[in-house]
């Protein structure tokens, strides 16, 4: 039954508080929560997608400004430098692939790649720089097609063993900068629609509650306490997309 413009406002507002109480704390969650819920709702993978990555840069952009001085720009511009071409890809993606099979391939691929890391001791790797492409390039891939671009990120930087408050300020910046990287490439593809705006624009509310419930929180998030939430948060997200008919 459709919803009603009550029931998607409150929806859409209520994910939007979630997924953005979850990024403030942990520095990543926001659509990692948010794209699968929102999707597996309305069930139009091509307006959510790029919604979020509009609804969150602005928000995204208070929260990296206020941990600017944490951050590793060298470590960001790596990232970005892989994610780029990734983005791209990502976006004819979101365009021309069945978002069912999309989303439950991926959610395979990201759920075997976090139990390995959860359940065997973090081995760092020496040689850092070409796993940070790699990840990175992953991630571009992931963010433009279905807006989770997180678990590249957060599985190496657990594997790393990288200082969370560090670590957490860096994924703020680097999703803030592909959100808005993202958003020019879905208006140059003509996927910013009136619908975007308008699950977006609903959002807003939301979104602004729960950056703040979240800054609050994030105060009592240890080192250990992260890496447990975020195997946990990106274990549900792999599996949501199965749980969708």
């Amino acid at each position: 039954m459709p919803l009603t413009d009550p029931q998607l406002y409150l929806l859409i507002g209520t994910v939007m508080a979630l997924a953005a109480t979850l990024q403030s704390i942990m520095g990543f969650g926001f659509n990692l929560v948010a794209a699968p819920l929102l999707i597996a709702f309305l069930n139009e993978p091509a307006e959510v997608v790029p919604a979020l990555h509009l609804s969150w840069v602005v928000v995204g952009l208070a929260i990296t400004l206020r941990g600017r001085r944490l951050m590793s720009p060298k470590r960001i511009a790596i990232w970005l430098a892989a994610a780029l071409p990734g983005a791209a890809i990502g976006v004819w993606l979101l365009e021309t692939a069945n978002p069912t099979i999309l989303g439950r391939f991926i959610g395979t691929i990201t759920v075997v790649a976090t139990l390995f890391i959860a359940f065997k001791a973090a081995r760092p790797l020496r040689r850092e720089k070409p796993w940070m492409l790699v990840a990175g390039g992953l991630s571009g891939v992931l963010g433009g097609s279905t807006g989770m671009s997180g678990p590249p990120l957060v599985l190496l930087g657990l594997n790393q063993g990288w200082p969370t408050a560090r670590f957490r300020a860096d994924l703020l910046a680097y999703f803030t900068l592909l959100s808005a990287i993202a958003i020019v490439m879905y208006w140059w593809r003509d996927l910013l629609t009136a619908t975007s705006l308008r699950y977006a624009a609903v959002g807003a509310p939301g979104l602004c509650i729960g950056f703040v419930a979240g800054t609050v929180a994030a105060k009592y998030v240890s080192g250990d306490r992260f890496r447990y939430a975020a195997i946990a948060l990106i274990c549900v997200t792999g599996i949501t997309p199965w749980l969708k008919s």
